[in-house]
């Protein structure tokens, strides 16, 4: 098994910074969003189920905190390795648009 690092969001796109009140259910329901969109962009088709998973990591930010990732993991086979080639290599700058809704849901829900 391999695994690469896709971040919490897209590269340009802020996330919800590590330490900040209620990180923790804040930032898995963001990355969460995060991996809808990778794989509304990359779907996995069937042969490829059980050889690729997106997956949250939790990761030592400094000594208290910690931070989220992201995580393709995958199986070192031809098509799994072609998979996350190409996932690394076109990752979405930015949020689209049912992200940008399922965001701004989670904002008003956490106002209300």
């Amino acid at each position: 098994m391999s695994q690469l690092s896709l971040d919490p969001s897209p590269c340009y796109e802020e996330c919800v910074p590590a330490g900040t009140e209620h990180y923790g259910e804040r930032a898995k329901a963001e990355a969460r969003i995060y991996i809808r969109q990778l794989k509304r962009l990359f779907p996995i088709d069937a042969a490829l189920e059980g050889h690729v998973s997106y997956q949250l990591q939790r990761n030592q930010h400094d000594s208290v905190d910690y931070y989220l990732d992201v995580q393709l993991v995958y199986d070192n086979v031809p098509a799994a390795i072609e998979y996350a080639t190409h996932v690394e290599d076109n990752l979405p700058e930015y949020w689209d648009q049912e992200a940008k809704t399922e965001l701004e849901a989670l904002k008003q829900q956490a106002a209300s």
